[in-house]
Parts: structure tokens; sequence; C-alpha cells
């Protein structure tokens, strides 16, 4: 609805430019051509060269005038399609991206953290739509502030109930219980080069992990 109002406004707005653009025209042409007046002046006529007045009839100038007038409008109209086709390209891909990810989900099935050592076992699964790219695993003492994130390609989990991934995450500090998180970013949205890319529309699982 919100197109077709927009397209509204924009024909309406072309029909008032074209009646503007055809008055001022008029009086204009009408001047050089001989044919009326502008801001007071009379202009009865254009000598030619044997010294006779000159001139066009006024079928002509409406002629000269509606061809300007109407190439104008056609260049304008033109230009306004382009813009809102490109717009409504745009918001079509921002619609899918927002699809994507609200049709993304990722479960964290069990965590295992060794008595010794500095990585925990993270196995997870994808009962959502869309094939996942797990970007950040990290498990922290649960109270404390994330450790610092570094975003890369650790593991794909494709979409599928029968499937389980195991994801090694680091582990920082020692404490009695932990934070498990991971982040991961639907496929189609992923970019290798630049995992950063569409990170707004990346889903993050957080539980609460006992060793």
């Amino acid at each position: 609805m919100d197109l077709i109002r927009w397209f509204s406004i924009k024909i309406f707005k072309y029909r008032l430019y074209v009646k503007k653009a055809r008055k001022h025209l008029k009086r204009l042409l009408s001047v050089f051509l001989g044919l009326g007046e502008l801001r007071g002046v009379s202009v009865k006529g254009v000598k030619n060269c044997h010294g006779k007045a000159g001139g066009i009839s006024s079928i002509v100038s409406e002629a000269l005038i509606t061809g300007i007038v109407v190439s104008l409008g056609i260049l304008l109209l033109y230009f306004a399609s382009s813009w809102s086709m490109t717009s409504a390209s745009t918001s079509i891909n921002q619609i899918n991206k927002e699809i994507a990810q609200q049709w993304s989900l990722l479960t964290i099935e069990y965590v295992s953290i060794p008595s010794s050592g500095s990585s925990a076992y993270l196995w997870v699964s994808n009962p959502g739509r869309y094939d996942l790219v797990v970007i950040y695993c990290a498990v922290y003492p649960r109270g404390s502030q994330p450790p610092a994130i570094t975003y890369g390609k650790i593991a794909e989990v494709r979409a599928s109930m029968e499937e389980v991934v195991m994801l090694t995450c680091p582990v920082s500090g020692s404490a009695g219980s932990y934070v498990a998180e991971v982040r991961a970013l639907p496929k189609i949205l992923y970019n290798p080069s630049d995992p950063l890319t569409n990170i707004q529309y990346s889903i993050l699982v957080r539980v609460d992990v006992k060793p």
C-alpha cells in the first residue's frame, strides 16, 4: 500500500509539473516567436530579412510547447522510475535478510569443560530453515565480561534435526560455573572476506554451564 501511495503522489506531482512547465514555456516562446507578452512587454512580431513581420502560428507554437513539455516529463518520469525501482530492490533485499535471521535457530545440546585445559567442547544443532556459519564461540566465568571477540568461520551447521556438530571453543578463566556463547550467521549472508558484513543479522545463543 505504501508503494502504491508513493506512485500516486509522484503521478500527481508530475501532472502539476507538466501544467506549470507548459505555462512558463508558452510565455517564454511567445516572446521569442512574437506571439505574446512577458512581464507586460508586448511583442507584435519579428521582422524577417525582407522587412516583413514574421512569426510562427499559434498551432506551431502549441505543438512546440507540447513537445518540449512532454519530453521533459518523460525524462523526469524515467529518472523517478529508476529511483523507485532501486529503492524497491533495496527494500526487498532488506526484507530477505530479516527473514533469514528470523528463521535461523541454533541449539547448544551439550557442553564439556575438561578439568585441565583451555578449551571446551560444544555440541550444537540447527533446527531452523537456513544453514548457519558459526563465527564466534567462547566459554568464560559466569558474572565476568566476555573475552575479546574475533569473528571468523569456525564451522558450518546444516539445517537438519539429525545432525550435531562439535565446536572447540576457548575457555577464559576458571570458576564454579561458566557461560557458553555461540554466534552464528545464515550462510547466505556470510561473507568470507569480511565476516562482519551483515553481522546485525546474526543470532546469539548463550547457556549457563557447570563443569
